[in-house]
């Protein structure tokens, strides 16, 4: 031993030996393992943007490492130990029986051979055919057979890449993009950085759940690019979907055709002011030019700023054809021709819906976009933004009876009491909440969901609305209050709005407010609903931002209430002039109660009956197309 209490070790080294990895495989699991087990995507991208010199090329391979397999276990793969267990016969669930002397001897031997054995790592995934093989033989002459499938969508490429049907698709995406002329392969400029790109992958279905295609999308990862930098505007509007009811119920109402269509790959079509660079992606890396990138033409999913590039280019579309865009909508559209005939087309994103009272006017808007865009012609509507549409010879009813079902499904509420009312009369909740404090995340998704199922059932709209005040520390006095409104829907599971044809078409709207009835802050709850003489297209209720008291305590009182002076006049020179009328309603006629206040039963039924709110049964099943 030295003095600093180490031992020398002496080698004689005879021959030297290096070993060096002959496959590229072999290279990537060699720097694999000096990095300690990195993912070898992140390896690739080190390599690729040169983060460290001397680090070669490195391809990401499908095998599994088994370093980083066992490293991944949660459980121990150490000997297992073997306990006897006494279980008495009050607290055992199957019924007990009796072993004789032997046989415990006969399982304590065993069990001591299983613990002098080598450790056993069970395999947990077997395939069906090891599982066949344990299984003994049974009488099958009375046996039920079920076909049991997995259908997950792939997550990343790797996955993806060893499914014929996803590579398919990751193919036509591809040539989607180079038909559209959407980049170009260039070298990437000193100051500029390429954004990288993702593949996601999602299997789409029709209404009964059988599946239309496999679509592969590739997008680029926006969420690294640079305000000010890479992208300035982002906003770009979409259709409401009170003017969403609003075209349903004109088409009802006059008996025009409700038509769709849907453009393909409908951001790749906006053009680009800014310069963006794009990486390769994986498996489409053009041979001896690996290094450059693409340059961006038009937009692609994933950038910030394609939402605004595409709705950009249809609204130009749109303006050189003729139409109108609405100034209040900047997605609704309307066009004239000189016989008077008329054409309303809404934009949502890439879908389109359109009606009007000219037949040629349909065909030529239908044409001139074909011509311009891949589109797809669906025909009537029949379902749009998760709303079921059916059209009749009485009139169109919406719906949203499916999500309904998986409303009450996800929340455990399908064998749930129905109630007749949304919540009892003179509810009165405080964020100062009684029991105990429930989950915020639970609340908040089932919250979320059925805001979404107001879109057709305007009934629970006040309901929905005093729940989601008490978001931020619900309690289970609130929870309740949810939970009834799911009671209520299971009894009236399919309703939905019902738009009456041949109607006189009459703009009627109704508001009200309870005046004060928070016990919090004194605000306010108003409501208002609109319809243009049958089914509500426009109902809205809100809490008043500002108070009674906080009115009164201001001490420049002229001044905050300058715009109930304002809009004062102005109806005032609306009722002078003819252009509405201003008439008193009793409160048993007064159909934006449903909106301000809890309502009782046969109340709360007419209010119901008033919006256009009916059961689809209650509409006859011939009758429905």
């Amino acid at each position: 031993m030295e003095s600093n209490k180490l031992f020398p070790l002496k080698l004689d080294v005879v021959n030297g030996m290096c070993f060096i990895p002959t496959s590229n495989d072999e290279v990537s699991k060699l720097w694999h393992d000096r990095f300690g087990h990195l993912n070898f995507r992140s390896l690739k991208e080190m390599s690729t943007k040169e983060i460290i010199q001397g680090l070669p090329k490195i391809d990401v391979i499908n095998e599994v490492c088994e370093e980083c397999l066992l490293g991944k276990q949660h459980h121990s793969v150490g000997t297992p130990k073997w306990e006897c267990l006494n279980f008495e016969e009050e607290n055992s669930l199957e019924p007990q029986v009796d072993a004789s002397d032997e046989q415990l001897q006969s399982a304590n031997s065993e069990a001591e051979t299983q613990q002098n054995s080598p450790p056993i790592v069970e395999r947990k995934t077997r395939c069906l055919r090891d599982i066949y093989d344990e299984t003994e033989e049974v009488d099958t002459t009375d046996s039920v057979y079920f076909a049991l499938f997995a259908g997950e969508d792939p997550i990343t490429y790797e996955d993806a890449s060893s499914d014929e049907k996803w590579v398919h698709a990751m193919n036509e995406e591809i040539k989607s993009i180079e038909k559209n002329d959407t980049w170009e392969l260039t070298s990437l400029p000193s100051h500029k950085s390429a954004i990288g790109v993702k593949w996601v992958f999602k299997t789409k279905t029709n209404l009964d759940g059988s599946i239309n295609k496999h679509k592969a999308r590739l997008v680029a990862k926006g969420y690294k690019q640079k305000e000010g930098e890479d992208f300035n505007e982002v906003f770009a509007p979409v259709s409401r979907l009170d003017t969403v009811r609003l075209i349903i119920s004109l088409a009802a109402q006059n008996g025009w055709k409700l038509l769709q269509m849907d453009i393909k790959s409908s951001f790749l079509n906006g053009v680009l002011q800014d310069e963006i660079y794009l990486e390769q992606p994986p498996s489409f890396v053009k041979k001896g030019e690996e290094e450059k990138v693409y340059k961006l033409r038009k937009a692609l999913y994933g950038l910030k700023q394609s939402p605004r590039a595409w709705y950009d280019r249809i609204n130009d579309f749109f303006l050189k054809c003729g139409f109108k865009r609405c100034p209040f909508e900047h997605t609704l559209y309307m066009k004239k021709n000189p016989k008077g005939g008329i054409m309303i087309v809404s934009v949502y994103v890439d879908d389109f819906i359109f009606t009007g009272d000219d037949e040629e006017m349909l065909s030529d808007f239908k044409s001139a976009m074909m011509n311009e865009f891949e589109m797809t012609d669906l025909g009537e509507l029949h379902h749009f933004l998760g709303i079921n549409v059916q059209k009749s010879k009485e009139g169109i009813f919406i719906s949203q009876e499916k999500y309904a079902a998986e409303l009450l499904e996800k929340f455990n509420m399908k064998n749930s009491n129905p109630v007749s009312t949304p919540c009892v009369t003179c509810l009165k909740l405080s964020k100062n909440g009684e029991g105990k404090l429930v989950d915020q995340t639970l609340f908040r998704s089932l919250v979320r969901n059925l805001m979404y199922l107001t879109a057709t059932r305007p009934d629970i709209m006040y309901a929905v609305s005093l729940i989601s005040r008490f978001m931020e520390k619900p309690y289970s006095s609130h929870w309740e209050a949810a939970k009834r409104i799911l009671r209520y829907i299971k009894g009236t599971i399919d309703y939905g709005i019902f738009y009456k044809t041949r109607v006189p078409v009459q703009l009627v709207g109704y508001t009200d407010s309870d005046f004060g009835g928070s016990i919090d802050d004194s605000r306010s709850t108003s409501g208002y609903a609109f319809s243009l003489g049958s089914g509500i297209y426009l109902g809205v209720q809100r809490s008043n931002p500002c108070s009674t008291i906080s009115v009164s305590k201001d001490p420049v009182l002229h001044g905050k209430t300058k715009h109930i002076r304002l809009r004062f006049h102005f109806l005032s020179e609306l009722v002078s002039e003819g252009e509405i009328n201003l008439e008193y309603c009793r409160s048993e006629e007064q159909v934006a109660n449903i909106f301000a206040k809890p309502l009782g039963g046969p109340t709360f039924s007419r209010n119901v009956n008033a919006l256009g709110v009916e059961a689809s049964f209650g509409l006859g099943k011939a009758m429905l197309e």
